[in-house]
């Protein structure tokens, strides 16, 4: 009891010191290769020495490389070890192991893959459950990016065999299945009509949504804002705001690149690409749409339009920044994070979309703070198709056509005349381009394939026909002021609250300095209702600590209150106690929304050791 109170007691005041003794410990008596012996659930309660987390991530690393994993054992542990010492010097490493569990629970999932008969029924199921895995790899490699930056040189080699399967998984088993059905379901109606009779088309937004809005519409275009990153920004606003939220997907324009995204989402009659001086500008009812003219084209369908930049406007003071849309009905603000970022650095992608999250939450604190607006309508120009791992090159060709009549090409499409005699290509996949009004004939790369081109990285592509690229999502947001009356009558749904924690035992009254104790998290984490990381420990009437501190991490989302439930292990302090006088249980939240709450015990251990003085 006395080492454990002063090791404890270390960890509080100098933890760092600790752990370099600790260190200098494994390293004298060879613990790590001592642990490696022990089985993994015997490890799982031991937290004094850094090597027992290097040694758990080892074996459960090797368990994944050897196909023997099983996701739930997986999360399991990953959760019995976030409130364990040492956690944050490994955090992401634990955080691979995490999304690796979910990517092989999806796998399971479908593991008789994609097989779907109808091109909307597939998008519908794409936009419903499959872009979880894109989210899953994307957060993946998330992690994988700290590891390499600050790599723990023990696990070095395992992550990086961990993240090779990673990548066979979601390359070869997810986009290539998935690309294959997508293929054969979409062809036809890309072919003949350019577009998927049953869903959504992009070109029309301004027209479905900004048109016949009775008051004031801000449109927040983020580039390469893909569906499944706008799913996760949905899910934060719903918690972090007081708002009606929704999601779906529509159809983006081909090709899937930015000058004909950002076309399809003003007014528009005919879209169509001109060659000027050597380069394609794509024209809206006969007016360029490149960035400058864009307001120009807003305004002809309504005056009261303003275009704005984000870059522009966010070092702006408040007044300055109000005194931009006053007087308008229709405000776009554009944003530009991922594409800018990912075209020539394979690894930026997952930090540009963490930006890009809290640089869109930031935009909504703008409007309904600076701009006073209520209606906030989220999409983007395209989506893209991202692999870490560079492509192989039997993914990668050369297209086959006259490039004499070739008016554009990119890494998944091609535009060409169609007065080059109707000749196909032998690879590329025919799109019709009718609504162009002009005699062209577009072509896309099959399922993840990538057309050779100088000057551009192939890692993170788009302009292709892929559900990644293609599925353009369009987020409704009304926010809800509190003065209203749809916010007095649905108050409960709209506040959104930490999750609160509960003690199941009934006894009062602690009888041993080591015990267990059982605990229940109240309500499942949802759109109103956030996750929470709770200190817990005793202390006396005088506020001072009488025990160790233990944590819980309230995060749990499951209806099943069984599925909520903790135990924890806590130790008393060797020292004498009072049977007469109240101790507390304090169940504290970290982040300082809640008050402590104070449960009071008697504490009544017979024959304590430190009852007696020996030496009067």
């Amino acid at each position: 009891m006395f080492c454990y109170d002063f090791t404890f007691e270390w960890f509080r005041h100098d933890s760092e010191s600790l752990y370099k003794v600790a260190q200098g410990v494994e390293a004298q008596y060879q613990l790590a290769n001592r642990f490696r012996a022990v089985p993994l659930a015997d490890l799982l309660d031991t937290t004094v020495f850094p090597c027992v987390n290097e040694v758990i991530l080892e074996k459960l690393m090797s368990e994944i490389d050897a196909d023997l994993a099983d996701p739930d054992r997986l999360e399991e542990v990953v959760e019995a070890r976030q409130t364990s010492a040492w956690y944050e010097k490994v955090s992401s490493y634990f955080g691979c192991i995490s999304q690796v569990a979910k990517i092989l629970r999806f796998k399971s999932q479908h593991n008789g893959g994609f097989h779907v008969t109808e091109p909307e029924v597939i998008w519908k199921e794409y936009t419903e459950d499959y872009y979880r895995m894109d989210t899953y790899y994307r957060h993946y490699h998330n992690n994988y990016q700290h590891c390499l930056k600050n790599p723990n040189m023990d696990l070095d080699d395992a992550v990086k065999k961990m993240t090779a399967k990673v990548e066979g998984l979601y390359t070869n088993w997810f986009l290539k299945e998935l690309s294959e059905n997508w293929k054969k379901m979409s062809s036809e109606e890309l072919d003949k009509k350019g577009r998927l009779l049953k869903v959504e088309q992009q070109r029309s937004f301004y027209q479905n949504y900004v048109e016949p809005a009775n008051n004031r519409v801000f449109v927040v275009i983020s580039d390469a804002m893909r569906y499944e990153v706008a799913k996760e920004l949905t899910e934060q606003l719903a918690q972090e705001t007081r708002s009606q939220i929704s999601i779906h997907g529509v159809e983006g324009i081909f090709p899937t690149v930015t000058k004909f995204g950002m076309a399809a989402l003003l007014p528009n009659e005919v879209i169509y690409p001109e060659e000027t001086g050597g380069n394609v500008m794509v024209m809206v009812d006969g007016q360029p749409s490149d960035a400058q003219h864009r307001e120009a084209i807003l305004e002809a369908a309504n005056p009261a339009s303003c275009v704005l930049k984000y870059d522009e406007i966010r070092d702006l003071t408040r007044d300055k920044q109000s005194s931009l849309v006053k007087g308008m009905k229709v405000v776009y603000i554009y944003h530009d994070q991922i594409d800018k970022r990912s075209h020539h650095d394979k690894a930026a992608m997952p930090a540009a979309v963490d930006d890009t999250l809290t640089d869109l939450k930031n935009i909504t604190k703008m409007i309904i703070n600076e701009f006073s607006g209520t209606t906030i309508y989220f999409t983007s120009d395209h989506g893209f198709l991202y692999t870490y791992s560079d492509p192989e090159e039997n993914t990668k060709i050369s297209h086959d056509l006259d490039s004499d009549y070739t008016l554009e090409i990119g890494n998944r499409y091609t535009i060409q005349s169609k007065n080059n005699g109707g000749i196909d290509s032998s690879f590329l996949k025919p799109v019709s381009m009718a609504y162009t009004c002009r005699d062209l004939q577009g072509y896309a790369a099959p399922e993840t394939i990538r057309i050779k081109k100088s000057g551009s990285g192939m890692n993170f592509v788009h302009g292709g026909t892929s559900l990644q690229e293609l599925v353009v999502p369009v987020v409704e947001f009304h926010h809800v002021r509190s003065d209203t009356k749809e916010y007095l009558r649905n108050q409960e749904k709209y506040d959104t609250k930490p999750v609160e924690l509960g003690l199941l035992d009934t006894n009062r009254e602690l009888h041993n300095k080591i015990f267990n104790m059982n605990f229940y998290q109240k309500d499942g984490v949802s759109a109103n209702r956030t996750a929470v990381t709770y200190s817990i420990y005793f202390e006396d009437s005088n506020k001072e600590l009488v025990s160790d501190i233990q944590q819980i991490i309230a995060d749990k989302s499951s209806e099943d209150i069984t599925d909520r439930q903790f135990k924890l292990a806590f130790s008393l302090k060797d020292q004498a106690y009072d049977n007469l006088k109240p101790y507390y249980l304090v169940i504290k939240d970290e982040s300082g929304l809640q008050a402590p709450i104070r449960i009071e015990f008697r504490i009544n251990i017979p024959m304590s050791m430190d009852g007696f003085n020996f030496f009067d």
